[in-house]
């Protein structure tokens, strides 16, 4: 899944998992659920994102019904190459 969405060219995927061993028992634990996160290519705007992963989604679950997936999406937020002091007053006016 991650190479087919690195394929897209809308998006680079940084992280992935998937659910991990019990380390005393070696048995999967709640593998439903994966964890992927992306940063979107340079000028893809997120509502193309967002289209795709509803259109996979769709698809995935006309294809396989029986076991219905769920996507949910958040953007998260975080500290960007420039460290450089802004001007905080711009964004408070």
């Amino acid at each position: 899944m991650v190479n087919a969405l690195n394929n897209t060219g809308l998006l680079s995927t940084f992280s992935s998992c998937q659910g991990h061993y019990d380390d005393h028992e070696q048995e999967l634990q709640d593998r439903n659920k994966a964890d992927v996160r992306f940063d979107p290519s340079d000028k893809i705007r997120e509502n193309s994102i967002e289209k795709f992963l509803n259109y996979l989604m769709v698809e995935f679950n006309n294809e396989y019904s029986f076991d219905p997936i769920l996507l949910s999406t958040y953007k998260q937020y975080s500290p960007n190459e420039d460290r450089s002091n802004p001007d905080l007053s711009t964004w408070l006016n």
